[in-house]
């Protein structure tokens, strides 16, 4: 949508960002990740699933320069992102999976399945 199409692109050319300090960047992209992830969560919560999002290939593609600058700023990505899955798997294994086996019940490995 929106976030893909328009934000990203923005954000991802360097000559948007001439200038900009560092940190601003980096706090910049922070917000645009944790956005897109609130978002395809809540896309997932509609659709009664769980749903993880992953850092958009743009964002980890690099390029400039420096490549150890680059790299870090990867790592900080693909960090943010594994904290963003943790958090909502957390949330996902919190609604308590082993209710479906009280009782007489035997569900099989499409209960599984319907529950992620």
């Amino acid at each position: 949508g929106v976030l893909r199409n328009v934000y990203l692109p923005i954000i991802s050319n360097p000559k948007n960002t001439v200038g900009w300090p560092e940190v601003a960047m980096k706090a910049f992209a922070d917000k645009y990740h944790f956005t897109l992830s609130a978002v395809v969560v809540a896309i997932g919560q509609t659709q009664g699933k769980t749903l993880l999002a992953l850092p958009p290939g743009e964002m980890l593609g690099g390029g400039g320069t420096n490549k150890d600058r680059a790299d870090k700023d990867r790592v900080h990505i693909l960090e943010s992102a594994v904290v963003m899955w943790t958090e909502r798997i957390n949330t996902a294994l919190s609604r308590h999976p082993e209710t479906v086996f009280q009782g007489d019940q035997h569900p099989g490995p499409l209960v599984g399945l319907e529950f992620w």
